[in-house]
């Protein structure tokens, strides 16, 4: 698989996973989504993450004990590795095991 098909693959991806945590949790990533839209979602969610931002919707998850809709696990997935650094998928780990989510 390309990088434009993997890109394509996490988009994908990025929308249903923010989709089922707002039906979870009855709170989206609004500004997320915009900015995925716009520059692309791994772009997006690249951005977020050098801010050193949370997703919108991590603390509404973390309580209802659904981490894996989040944006940081969808991130730990081993298939979308190669779209991010390995500082980043440690950051979105590291705030899942804060959490007490493993994966």
């Amino acid at each position: 698989m390309n990088v434009k098909q993997l890109e394509d693959k996490f988009a994908q991806a990025l929308k249903q996973q923010l989709e089922a945590a707002e039906k979870e949790c009855g709170k989206g990533c609004p500004q997320l989504a915009a900015k995925a839209d716009k520059i692309g979602a791994a772009d997006a969610v690249k951005d977020m993450l050098k801010r050193g931002n949370q997703s919108e919707n991590f603390a509404e998850l973390e309580k209802a004990k659904n981490l894996k809709l989040s944006v940081e696990a969808l991130v730990t997935r081993s298939e979308f590795g190669e779209l991010f650094t390995d500082a980043q998928v440690d950051a979105c780990f590291a705030a899942l095991c804060d959490c007490g989510y493993y994966g």
